[in-house]
């Protein structure tokens, strides 16, 4: 059963697979943090920023299960790149408020994580060169 958190948490996971970062600005809070690893990026400005980098590695988002309760929703997908790694699973765990995501907590599966970021080094590496 559809529900707003559970679109609006669709809608946000595949405007993210399908680089349209900017359709991620009307529905983030103006103070929305976004957390992944160590690092909390606050601020829509920071939280859309924070994808910037990942988009030349990403070729798309594969939603696997919504799971909705309140104000809150987790989303269990495939972080699909254009690496050798292919999918990467992925967690995350969202809190909304009035109609808007407040936050979210980013957990990418921690095996293949390295090797796609080393993919993307690479990769920004052979662009300077």
């Amino acid at each position: 059963m559809s529900s707003p958190i559970h679109d609006l948490t669709s809608a946000y996971i595949q405007a993210v697979g399908e680089h349209r970062l900017d359709d991620l600005r009307p529905i983030l809070d103006p103070e929305a943090e976004f957390t992944l690893g160590d690092a909390t990026f606050r601020g829509v400005d920071a939280f859309v920023g924070a994808f910037v980098r990942l988009m030349p590695i990403l070729e798309r988002n594969a939603i696997r299960k919504i799971f909705v309760d309140g104000d809150e929703a987790c989303v269990i997908y495939d972080f699909v790149t254009s690496t050798p790694v292919g999918p990467v699973l992925s967690v995350e765990y969202l809190k909304f408020g009035n109609g808007l995501i407040k936050s979210s907590l980013l957990v990418f599966e921690r095996q293949h994580w390295p090797e796609v970021l080393a993919a993307l080094v690479e990769l920004e590496a052979q662009k300077k060169g």
